[in-house]
């Protein structure tokens, strides 16, 4: 009987204290069904600043465990390259992504798994009715669900998550992109035929805090909508005819010119003057963000192990 493979990459950042019970549930997990599945579960280092607890404690579980990989990136590269290093060491016919600090339960990984095997869904998202995530990371994760469907073409009905099984096409699929800035949830999106949500219980973090910034939360926005779209670029010249028209009429009326006879001929501006400026400096500024990109790709790694 042919047994599918399950490759589990799990990015680990500051995880010391939580990996070895995620690696511990998971092989309880999969190893009742066996008889089904063979697994692997790849551990990605991504340069965590704890005097090398993290790597440490990976490479303990990977002496004792030989379904562990270990692969320790040079610096921090953040969670999608560390997810990609992942993608570049799975065998599996099926590919498993999953965060390091048990708030994706990986006993409800077959839930998943089997709704891409059984259901023959290209990929399948867990999705989260209770989510434990602080308000302003909620908050930051909905904006990016926005940002994603309307630039990176995610489908409207989909939930996107960290927490995915996926077939080992789509995996190889997005391998093909090897420049900097990947964005995970595009590069997959845009090869599937099929997608699905599964409800999964979302658990509140066990220990520590979270490893997301507001900058890598905006950094992961940029790397959405500067990959899968020029829209933003057009942003500004759409604002522009609505700012002309809305700075049109003088801001100082005679009657206040009247009443301050000393006031300066160089201050008599429309207010609307300041909304086209505002709208300049964001054109430069978006369109600097993609020159900025166009011009590292040739110079910055995607990760280094």
């Amino acid at each position: 009987m042919h047994k599918n493979r399950i490759s589990c990459v799990i990015p680990c950042y500051r995880s010391a204290g939580t990996i070895a019970e995620v690696v511990g549930l998971l092989e309880e997990t999969i190893s009742a069904r066996s008889d089904e599945f063979d697994h692997e579960i790849i551990l990605v280092n991504d340069a965590s600043p704890d005097g090398g607890a993290t790597l440490a404690e990976l490479r303990r579980i990977a002496e004792t465990n030989e379904h562990v990989v270990v692969v320790n990136l040079a610096r921090n590269f953040g969670q999608f390259p560390a997810i990609m290093a992942g993608f570049a060491q799975v065998s599996g016919d099926i590919v498993v992504v999953l965060d390091d600090d048990m708030q994706c339960p990986p006993q409800e990984m077959f839930r998943l798994v089997d709704k891409v095997v059984d259901d023959d869904v290209d990929i399948a998202y867990a999705y989260y009715p209770d989510r434990k995530f602080s308000a302003w990371r909620n908050w930051g994760s909905s904006f990016n669900t926005w940002c994603v469907r309307h630039f990176a073409g995610v489908p409207k009905d989909l939930q996107i998550n960290n927490y995915y099984a996926v077939k080992r096409y789509v995996v190889d699929e997005a391998l093909r992109y090897e420049n900097p800035y990947p964005y995970i949830d595009g590069l997959l999106i845009q090869s599937v035929g099929s997608y699905a949500n599964v409800e999964v219980t979302h658990h509140a973090r066990e220990q520590g805090s979270s490893g997301y910034t507001l900058r890598s939360l905006v950094a992961q926005w940029l790397d959405g909508v500067t990959l899968f779209s020029i829209v933003p670029c057009a942003w500004p010249r759409s604002w522009a005819p609505s700012s002309r028209s809305s700075g049109s009429s003088p801001a100082w009326s005679s009657s206040s010119r009247s009443s301050r006879p000393h006031h300066h001929r160089g201050l008599d501006q429309p207010h609307g003057a300041a909304v086209p400026g505002g709208v300049i400096t964001l054109a430069v500024g978006m369109l600097g963000e993609y020159v900025g990109r166009i011009i590292s790709v040739n110079k910055k790694p995607q990760y280094v192990v």
